[in-house]
């Protein structure tokens, strides 16, 4: 059995609550620890309903170089498809101009339907509301407290 990543352990949808299902519990089934791409600040898995997950770590200064891994996480996983992707920045403390410009960029456009960004107030608010006004993507991109709401949103963007 897969050991529950430390990170989540005070999660209230722990292993036990999840079933006890040995893997990682997400509001889109089980996912496989082996089915998550880590990348040195965020994890990157495809949900069972077709949408991309990206969770930053906590404290995360995102840099160009973590945007192209992260982006390049994604497509490996969406396995050549566009697909919506749920972008969960609560606990990203900040990102570059060149990082935020990487995600807008057209090149993206290529990869994703639409992104929903999960926010919690302070800090992801001004992260997420700052992408949207000055970043523009090509793509339909929106703030959500909700994570249900987000994905609720994201399932008419998959193709």
């Amino acid at each position: 059995m897969e050991e529950f990543p430390k990170q989540y352990a005070n999660n209230p949808l722990s292993m036990k609550a999840a079933g006890g299902c040995p893997f990682w519990a997400r509001m889109g089934g089980c996912v496989k620890k082996s089915d998550v791409i880590e990348t040195a600040k965020a994890h990157i898995w495809l949900r069972e309903d077709g949408i991309l997950h990206v969770e930053w770590l906590p404290g995360v200064d995102e840099t160009l170089e973590d945007a192209q891994a992260t982006a390049a996480a994604c497509v490996q996983l969406g396995g050549g498809q566009r697909r919506p992707a749920l972008a969960d920045i609560r606990h990203m403390k900040s990102e570059t101009r060149e990082s935020r410009d990487f995600w807008a960029s057209k090149e993206r456009s290529e990869h994703f339907t639409a992104a929903a960004l999960l926010i919690s107030s302070g800090v992801s608010r001004v992260l997420g509301n700052f992408f949207l006004g000055v970043a523009k993507p090509g793509y339909p991109t929106k703030l959500f407290t909700s994570e249900a709401l987000a994905i609720e949103w994201l399932r008419d963007y998959i193709l």
